[in-house]
């Protein structure tokens, strides 16, 4: 059994959840396995979309910004908030890896325990010798 945003309302101890614009288009906000470029770009579209007239968005940034969710959160995808310094636990593509390290390295984001693994992979499953 999944949980959507929608359950989440229910049990949801944070209150700008039940204020959403969201709630009940999960679809919307997280992508499908194998999703292409272009229909993440219109996905996102939409998503920015309701964002932009949501009263939640600053709040929803934030917690998942902290919490370092996956998908699309506050008016941002994974890549903006690796950029921003914020990478997800387990990014599912590329392009939010790369963004992580950029981060990384350009000190936005200080390493921690939890972020360095023991294999001699980085936070993003690489190893850290390629990482460049």
């Amino acid at each position: 059994m999944s949980v959507t945003l929608s359950d989440l309302v229910l049990t949801d101890e944070r209150p700008w959840v039940a204020e959403a614009k969201c709630v009940g288009k999960t679809h919307l906000f997280f992508a499908p396995p194998g999703e292409r470029s272009q229909r993440r770009a219109r996905r996102e579209a939409l998503a920015t979309s309701y964002c932009n007239q949501c009263l939640s968005r600053i709040a929803c940034r934030q917690w998942a910004r902290t919490s370092r969710e996956s998908g699309f959160w506050g008016g941002e995808s994974d890549e903006e908030r690796a950029a921003a310094g914020y990478p997800p636990r387990s990014p599912n593509r590329r392009a939010v890896a790369e963004a992580g390290r950029k981060a990384r390295r350009a000190g936005l984001i200080e390493p921690t325990a939890e972020d360095t693994p023991a294999d001699g992979a980085d936070e993003y499953g690489c190893d850290s010798q390629q990482a460049s």
